[in-house]
């Protein structure tokens, strides 16, 4: 399932400018490889993977000017800034640091693959929202939560996040 939501009406006079930050996975670090016949092995880069998959699918729509990753990474190093200001939730401070419109942060609950003799199985679940800098209001959200049987969780992880932006941009076109 993957799903899409607009939470406000969202001005298209210009064309805004976008941060998607590294998602946060520190739920699923804990979780790298478990079970004892079926091996569960989660992803140690989980949120910058997904974060990397978000940028792409948000540069490939074209209604966003995105900041890449490494972008991101060099303004912050530059202002010395650390992940403080998300712990925070300090989104209008990130957004003027980092000279953008919106943020979108995410949370990842499940990125696994597991593996038994005979069957495996992919699993991705998280939830990424877009938040206004100028007054830190949630624009869009979106979120999957998707189990396929003989799929990687890499791969699945990128259709989720496809499917979803897709599901956000007929949503935000409808307006």
């Amino acid at each position: 399932m993957t799903e899409a939501y607009v939470e406000r009406e969202i001005p298209y006079n210009h064309r805004n400018t976008l941060a998607v930050m590294c998602f946060d996975d520190e739920h699923i670090q804990k979780d790298e490889v478990k079970g004892l016949f079926i091996k569960t092995i989660g992803n140690p880069d989980a949120g910058e993977m997904l974060a990397g998959m978000m940028t792409d699918a948000l540069s490939d729509w074209g209604r966003y000017h995105i900041l890449t990753r490494s972008e991101i990474r060099s303004i912050l190093k530059a202002e010395d800034i650390k992940e403080e200001l998300m712990r925070e939730r300090d989104y209008i401070a990130l957004g003027r640091i980092l000279g953008v419109d919106a943020v979108v942060i995410g949370k990842v609950y499940k990125l696994e693959l597991s593996n038994a003799a005979i069957y495996q199985c992919g699993k991705v679940s998280f939830k990424a929202d877009c938040i206004d800098t100028k007054q830190g209001k949630i624009l869009w959200s979106i979120e999957a939560n998707k189990s396929v049987p003989y799929k990687d969780e890499v791969v699945l992880a990128s259709e989720a996040i496809r499917e979803a932006v897709e599901k956000l941009e007929k949503k935000i076109d409808k307006k």
